[in-house]
């Protein structure tokens, strides 16, 4: 048995000098027929990807009419990438000018490599074209032809799909709207699951990483939970600030629930592929999670903002009736507006690729992969940034400029009383804000030239430093919470 060959250096003559020698003269006739047809059957250019003439493509779609489609707008990087690939396709004769009626759009996919794969939408030609069948023989029927054989040999193409010309009289029907195709054959199907390619073949390390992500979980649910406990059956903490800890711990265990367990699934999984409806379901579990401790701190920033600048008025101004809209504001509004991205602008949209290159799903990910108009959830992002979020912003530096003011201009007691109530707030915003302003830009933008540890680093930073910092933070830092947990967990020792 001879050792592969690559097709460049595997000549007839050398088959026929390797070869023959093994063969009965009946046999080395038909070896020789097959080869000599089998090379003269490709184009004899040199710059040519190779071009089989026994055979063309055909598109019988019969009367149909012809099918349209709008050019659909790509994104800079993906728009540069598809020009330098017509042009090498139009160099290379893959591709040639038309004025056909026929027009698919152009989908751009991105590799496991950080390069793009030129991908073209003809789901609605395969609607109006008459199927092919042909009947698979059996394995068994396979190995039995190929029982005793002497020598194997490969011929390998470079792009199989370029090979096969099309037929003259079906060009048009597979043009592109920057022109027609000679023979490209890529299909865009219904994705009904995504594959996660930032995760990679860490051997037995994988046990480790497990180990580390079991016990960040079990961490964050038993920090969290004895807080939330501590906050619950003390009437001494049942105080505006305290309820808007413990609802900021209760979203805490929510958003580490919905990241936590999938990430233990795929590190100890061979195949990191998701569910479409449960990469959907993570979604909306992590971006409201995000929402919801966004407006949890803006909220909690405003309560400094009347306990320091109003304290006599404090109580007044914040009621338990008021309390309990702002905590019910903080639970719906994340979860409803969410629930309308996810399942009512990005479920829906027709995808032509299924590669997320994160280690969990995320909304804007998925957003790229559709080669269907996406102007709604542009427009939706738009809105939501310049009027909730930046209404939260202001609300945020409003807050903050006012305690400012009073400390600078209050007795040392002020600021004492300040910096013991802001500081861990202050602490546990910035933190989040960096977090999530890194998940924003590694999303937006190709951040494939920084180490891939880097990027998984930075994409799961705001969903595990948060949940594990924040109880760790009140907790030490707050002297009421403090008193409580120590006698909690220590018997009455102060």
């Amino acid at each position: 048995m001879s050792e592969k060959e690559p097709a460049a250096s595997l000549t007839t003559k050398d088959l026929w000098e390797k070869n023959r020698e093994d063969l009965n003269l009946d046999q080395q006739n038909k070896l020789w027929n097959l080869l000599h047809e089998y090379r003269h059957s490709f184009s004899t250019n040199p710059n040519d990807v190779g071009l089989a003439h026994l055979v063309q493509h055909s598109v019988y779609t019969g009367d149909a009419q012809p099918i349209h489609q709008q050019p659909r707008r790509l994104p800079y990087a993906r728009q540069a990438a598809a020009n330098q690939m017509l042009q090498e396709m139009k160099d290379a004769g893959i591709i040639e000018p038309s004025e056909s009626p026929w027009v698919s759009s152009v989908v751009m996919d991105p590799r496991k490599d950080g390069k793009w794969r030129f991908c073209v939408d003809f789901r609605p030609l395969n609607d109006k074209t008459v199927n092919d069948y042909y009947p698979l023989p059996q394995i068994d029927e396979l190995l039995h032809y190929v029982a005793g054989s002497a020598w194997f040999s490969s011929l390998d193409l470079r792009s199989g799909f370029w090979h096969v010309a099309m037929a003259p009289e079906d060009k048009a029907k597979i043009a592109l709207p920057w022109g027609g195709v000679r023979r490209i054959m890529v299909n865009a199907t219904q994705v009904s699951f995504f594959t996660l390619s930032a995760y990679f073949d860490t051997g037995v390390f994988k046990y480790l990483y497990c180990i580390i992500v079991i016990s960040l979980y079990i961490a964050i649910i038993c920090t969290n939970l004895l807080l939330i406990v501590v906050i619950c059956m003390n009437r001494s903490l049942h105080e505006p600030m305290y309820l808007f800890l413990c609802s900021l711990f209760v979203n805490e265990l929510y958003g580490s629930t919905g990241l936590f367990p999938f990430l233990l699934v795929q590190i100890l999984s061979d195949i990191h592929t998701v569910s479409a409806p449960f990469c959907f379901l993570q979604i909306f579990c992590l971006h409201s999670y995000g929402g919801r401790e966004f407006w949890t701190l803006a909220i909690m920033s405003y309560d400094r903002y009347l306990a320091i600048c109003y304290p006599l008025q404090y109580h007044t101004r914040m009621t338990s009736k008021k309390i309990a809209m702002l905590i019910a504001l903080t639970w719906l509004y994340p979860s409803l507006t969410n629930a309308l991205v996810v399942f009512g602008l990005t479920a829906p949209l027709q995808l032509c690729g299924n590669l997320i290159n994160k280690v969990y799903c995320d909304n804007y990910s998925v957003v790229k992969l559709a080669c269907s108009d996406t102007t709604a959830n542009n427009i939706y992002g738009l809105v939501h940034l310049f009027t909730v979020n930046c209404g939260l912003i202001i609300l945020i530096l409003f807050s903050y400029m006012r305690i400012l003011k009073v400390c600078l201009s209050g007795s040392k007691q002020t600021r004492q009383k300040a910096l013991s109530t802001c500081t861990p707030h202050l602490f546990s915003l910035l933190n989040f804000s960096c977090g999530a302003f890194f998940e924003i830009v590694q999303s937006r933008f190709n951040m494939n030239y920084l180490p891939k540890m880097l990027r998984i680093f930075l994409s799961l930073y705001w969903l595990t430093f948060q949940p594990l910092i924040n109880p760790l933070l009140y907790g030490l830092k707050m002297s009421k919470i403090r008193i409580i947990c120590r006698r909690l967990l220590f018997g009455g020792k102060r």
